[in-house]
Order: structure tokens, then C-alpha cells, then sequence
């Protein structure tokens, strides 16, 4: 080999390794770059995870709160229905709106009777005598009040019907479809 060709040789290895130096930093500057890429992905994963965690206590935190609140409704409700039941339980002898209403009937002779009284002396609820959603009287609270009626009758003696059956007032006070339930008295 003459130096020429040597010359053409050192050249063309030259440029290689050259050529390997400037392949080699482009390599490392793009794992560089793959990296940072990378590292920002995890960050954006880290930070998604974190948000959805905090999303998930957020939302355990309503349902707590709600099966809380569900259970603190409940216990005031019962509270509530307690005393509903004392003050319907108490009837004239001690509800306010019951004492000034009886008051008022009785100074212009207007005689008054005491439905609720006579459902809890029946040991009835009056929650079984009211519709569950509008407090209106279901068939069991109207025969109550027909009862309450018959009983302040007999022991007033202000209505007799002929032959002396009671029953024939509360016939009246029935609906027509309890009307079949009931005997009729002539």
C-alpha cells in the first residue's frame, strides 16, 4: 500500500469516527430527551393518580356524611313521630291548639269531641289512622272518628236512633265501599 492509500484510509476513518462522535452525542442528547419526556409522563400519572385519590376520599367523605346525615334524619324523625304520638296522646288535656279551640266551642255551647283521645284509649296510633303522606284519615281513622262519634252520642243520649241501635249513626258515617262491609240497619 503506498501512503496514498493509507492517507484515503485515515481519512475515510477519521470522518467514521468522527461521524460515530457526533451519532453517539445525537444518541445521547435524544435519551435526554426520552428521559425528560418520561419523567413528565410519570409526573403527569403521579398527578392524575393523586387528583383521583383525592376524588375518592372527597366522595367517601359524601357518603360518610350522607349515611351520617340519613341516620341523624332517622333519629329525629323517630323523635319527631315520639312526639307526635305524645301530643295526639295528650288530646284536650294538653294541646294547646285542642284546649283553645274547645275553649271557644264550649262558650258558645257547641259540644267538641275528642278524636285523638279516643284513638289512643282504643290503643290505636294515630299514625294508623292518617294516610302516610298528607295526614287525611284512612279508612281505619274515619271508623275511629264514626267510634268517637257513637261514644259521645251513648253517653250524651243527644241522638237515639229507632230501636235504639247505635250502629245505625255509624252506618251513616261510612263511605259506600265500607257500606258493604257493614250491616245495615233499618
Amino acid at each position: 500500500m503506498d501512503v496514498a492509500t493509507l492517507s484515503i484510509i485515515a481519512s475515510v476513518l477519521g470522518v467514521g469516527v468522527a461521524l460515530a462522535v457526533v451519532l453517539l452525542r445525537a444518541i445521547a442528547r435524544l435519551d435526554r430527551h426520552i428521559d425528560r419526556a418520561e419523567d413528565a409522563r410519570r409526573a403527569d400519572m403521579r398527578a392524575l393518580i393523586a387528583r383521583m385519590d383525592r376524588a375518592e376520599e372527597a366522595r367517601q367523605s359524601d357518603v360518610r356524611d350522607l349515611v351520617a346525615g340519613q341516620a341523624e334524619l332517622r333519629e329525629h324523625l323517630a323523635k319527631l313521630e315520639g312526639l307526635r304520638e305524645t301530643m295526639h296522646a295528650m288530646g284536650a288535656e294538653g294541646n294547646p291548639s285542642f284546649d283553645r279551640m274547645h275553649g271557644m266551642a264550649e262558650a258558645r255551647g257547641i259540644p267538641v269531641i275528642d278524636q285523638y283521645g279516643y284513638i289512643v284509649r282504643q290503643g290505636g296510633r294515630i299514625k294508623d289512622a292518617v294516610r302516610t303522606h298528607d295526614n287525611h284519615w284512612n279508612v281505619a281513622g274515619r271508623r275511629w272518628a264514626a267510634g268517637a262519634l257513637l261514644e259521645w252520642i251513648e253517653r250524651n243520649r243527644a241522638v237515639r236512633p229507632p230501636g235504639g241501635a247505635p250502629h245505625a249513626v255509624l252506618h251513616a258515617w261510612t263511605t259506600m265501599s265500607e257500606r258493604r262491609k257493614l250491616p245495615v240497619i233499618s
